[in-house]
């Protein structure tokens, strides 16, 4: 999932095209055309963490020193026993042994899979192994699996929400908002649904709003992405249940960011300074009393969850109070060390407050503890924003080498060879982006952008003048006032 925190938008281009003399004389001319196509927006992508491990009161597993050695007895014990191995893997994880953990879930894998082999409907393994899949990204193994223990177990919600979780980590919302629909009729009572419903929520809200331009940001009404409803219903069955009330917290905090885009979208538009919000009286007023309960379940039932914490980070930035938001994030860090939501939030104040010290150091940690193609490319974003091409280069590179037609990858190649002028070398990657997707908006804004390279004007201003739908309008304005006066 991508699915993902508060960060920067990252960079997408493609193109095919032919280069020859340009009219672009120069390479002021260039950096002019590449500032108004590719310049950030620098929108608040809010990512606090909704999962359901983190929001059930069910207490964690807490390993003492010598758990390992219990486990590992257990296994001599019981050799063929794959939920050992499992309990192993995972404390390995915990303890930041990633190469043993992963050697581990190797064997836990072909145990389940000969468990599943003696009895086929064994669910239990078939579930695991669904959850082992899904951790891995293997999704179309990870949906398999899951359709057979709907198949197998038709009144139990675990098959849906594994299916719901596969289509959230695939920006497929409708299918994931069905499947949750049915988890919820199939078990009421399961506090689980609700949270993965709002997780639901949560995500296609970031997803929707960071489709769209900050021009085009005050259009949209943040009321019909927050929807409560559900929650209401399942606190009718559950009065006063800890996880529901605080996720109802969560549902009213991302209606305040959505109020806060829409009152100052044009502070978002990616060529200001520090971002600084103007809340409305009712929203700050609501923001403190969530702040208030946030902060209350730090000392209570959520103590050790990282939830209220990148809620409180979220709500001291919205407050304009950065200092207080690194306070959270360093509180919060204490209790898991290793979380992409905390460093994703804090990566993302630092840059919008202009501490770039900061971002580079929390973005460059997280790359070091979650080394995945996402943190690559928004490192060499950063890179990128700093004119540091050489180093974007090298950032982007490493996410070619592990998936190398990965779309964003050779969209980001191209505009750091773009922006060097080294067209021909761009060439290359812009025609690997534009295969797996030509019609986006943004590969016909390069499109527009590469016939002024090529020397083909009126190719270009028709081009620029059929996106201006799409894009800001000023962006293909000033373009074309440029370069067709």
């Amino acid at each position: 999932m991508r699915h993902k925190l508060i960060f920067l938008v990252l960079f997408i281009i493609a193109s095919t095209a032919v280069f020859g003399q340009s009219i672009m004389k120069t390479a002021e001319d260039t950096t002019f055309v590449m500032n108004r196509v590719y310049y950030p927006q620098l929108q608040i992508k809010m990512s606090i963490s909704f999962l359901t491990s983190d929001f059930s009161v069910a207490p964690k597993v807490v390993f003492k020193k010598t758990s390992e050695d219990s486990i590992r007895s257990l296994i001599r014990k019981e050799p063929t026993r794959a939920d050992h191995f499992m309990a192993l893997s995972s404390l390995l994880i915990q303890r930041y042994r990633t190469k043993e953990a992963d050697s581990i879930k190797k064997i836990t894998k072909d145990l389940y899979m000969n468990d599943m082999m003696r009895n086929p409907a064994d669910t239990h393994a078939i579930r695991m192994l669904a959850n082992i899949f899904l951790g891995e990204g293997e999704w179309q193994l990870a949906q398999a699996y899951f359709q057979e223990i709907t198949r197998l177990a038709p009144l139990s919600s675990v098959g849906w929400n594994g299916l719901a979780l596969i289509s959230m980590a695939n920006y497929d919302m409708d299918p994931a908002k069905s499947y949750l629909e049915k988890a919820i009729l199939l078990e009421p009572d399961n506090v689980d649904n609700y949270c993965q419903m709002s997780n639901l929520i949560m995500i296609k809200a970031i997803y929707d709003l960071n489709k769209y331009d900050s021009t085009v940001v005050d259009t949209l009404s943040y009321k019909g992405f927050v929807n409560t409803s559900f929650l209401e219903e399942g606190l009718k069955k559950k009065p006063g249940n800890p996880t529901l009330l605080a996720m109802l917290d969560a549902l009213h905090l991302t209606a305040i960011v959505y109020q806060a885009f829409l009152d100052n979208a044009d502070k978002l538009d990616g060529h200001g300074d520090t971002v600084s919000f103007k809340l409305r009286p009712k929203s700050k007023e609501e923001l403190n009393n969530i702040m208030m309960r946030m902060e209350e379940r730090t000392k209570k039932v959520f103590t050790d969850r990282e939830f209220p914490y990148s809620c409180l980070m979220l709500a001291a930035f919205l407050n304009n109070d950065p200092e207080t938001a690194l306070s959270w994030f360093n509180k919060g860090i204490r209790y898991n060390p290793s979380s992409q939501n905390l460093y994703e939030n804090m990566t993302g104040i630092c840059a919008l407050t202009l501490r770039k010290d900061c971002a580079y150091h929390h973005q460059l940690e997280l790359d070091s503890i979650h080394p995945t193609i996402n943190n690559f490319l928004m490192t060499a974003y950063f890179y990128y924003l700093d004119a540091h091409f050489d180093e974007a280069r090298v950032w982007t590179e490493k996410v070619i080498k592990m998936e190398p037609k990965n779309f964003y990858a050779n969209l980001g190649m191209a505009a750091l060879l773009t922006r060097q002028l080294k067209f021909k070398e761009a060439l290359a990657f812009l025609e690997k982006a534009a295969a797996v997707d030509a019609q986006n908006s943004d590969v016909l804004m390069l499109t527009a952008v590469l016939y002024l390279f090529d020397n083909a004007p009126l190719m270009a201003k028709a081009t620029f003048t059929s996106l201006a739908p799409s894009y800001p309008g000023y962006e293909v304005d000033e373009i074309l006032k440029r370069f067709f006066p």
